[in-house]
């Protein structure tokens, strides 16, 4: 016998019902996927401007959090090519080093481009 749980998502007064190890039925149910995109909208739509600021700033651990967070909600939401932008920056950040000239600019406007296309889309 399968238990289930209630799994409640800020969806208004709704919870939903899934198999406890079901977590693909959660997250294609079209209710959630789309209060994450709106979430992801609300949360990420600054974080190539965050990014940006905290190199400037020689914050790198910061700029690598944003990145690591960016990577992991894209891929909650289906949107693997940000993924992959997000993830080439993460890794690129994860180790710099302070002798390093700088963060490659290509991966900075890649992961910009990519995210200001996705919040677009979402949007409309």
């Amino acid at each position: 016998m399968q238990s289930n749980c209630q799994i409640f998502y800020d969806s208004g007064d709704k919870h939903m019902n899934f198999p406890q190890n079901d977590i693909d039925s959660f997250l294609s149910s079209p209710a959630v996927l789309n209060k994450l995109r709106a979430d992801f909208i609300e949360t990420q739509s600054e974080t190539a401007i965050n990014v940006r600021k905290s190199i400037n700033d020689s914050d790198i651990k910061t700029a690598h959090r944003l990145a690591h967070n960016l990577k992991s909600l894209a891929g909650l939401i289906n949107e693997n090519v940000l993924y992959d932008y997000a993830q080439t920056l993460e890794g690129i950040l994860r180790n710099f080093s302070e002798t390093a000239n700088e963060i490659p600019a290509q991966a900075l406007d890649d992961m910009e481009n990519e995210l200001a296309r996705v919040v677009n889309r979402i949007s409309q």
